[in-house]
């Protein structure tokens, strides 16, 4: 037969073939037995062998039987546990102070949004008309943008080179507080002329 699950072999005197597969798991077996028993008395008897020997030999009879620890000792057990709950503080760690960033940045987008919003309002105001609809050091209403988002949010607009000059520099200072309970602030810069 071609399938090696059914090879037989003849011995000579037995009357009945045996199946490969059977031979080679009787086989098998023997040599475990064999290298069980042999690691049992390697392992009592020091006498005989230098101790690299016995530990190589020791070491050969371990692979070959697949002797392996089948359970954890409570102490391995702690030791594991304390440096998992280590590593996964550490990422915790991480994962607050990447949100804390991520919601700073947040609220800084929608302050630098709102700071253009009334940048626009300014560029769409006609050039005398700019310092009265503006006044200088006054909050802007919210209405203007459309309402605010952010804590305490504040926008107020300057003129440092003063009202009547020409380019009149125009400053906006946008103040809020942040989630975290802290002040924040950007200040934008730009130019009008009678001109443009």
């Amino acid at each position: 037969m071609s399938n090696n699950l059914f090879w037989t072999i003849n011995f000579p005197g037995l009357s009945n073939n045996i199946p490969f597969k059977v031979l080679l798991n009787f086989i098998q077996l023997c040599v475990e037995k064999a290298a069980v028993l042999c690691y049992t008395l390697i392992g009592k008897s020091s006498s005989r062998l230098d101790y690299k020997s016995k530990n190589a030999i020791l070491t050969l009879m371990r692979k070959i039987i697949g002797l392996r620890k089948k359970a954890l000792t409570l102490v391995e057990l702690m030791l594991v546990s304390s440096i998992l709950l280590v590593a996964i503080l550490a990422l915790w760690q991480v994962y607050i102070a990447s949100l804390g960033l991520v919601i700073q940045a947040k609220e800084k987008n929608i302050a630098v949004d709102d700071s253009r919003d009334v940048l626009e309002k300014i560029r769409c105001t006609a050039f005398a008309a700019i310092t009265a609809n503006f006044p200088n050091g006054a909050d802007v209403p919210a209405a203007t943008i459309g309402g605010f988002l952010l804590r305490d949010e504040r926008i107020q607009v300057t003129y440092p080179n003063g009202i009547n000059a020409d380019p009149l520099q125009i400053n906006i200072v946008i103040t809020w507080t942040g989630q975290d309970k802290r002040a924040y602030g950007e200040t934008f810069r730009t130019l009008r002329s009678r001109g443009l």
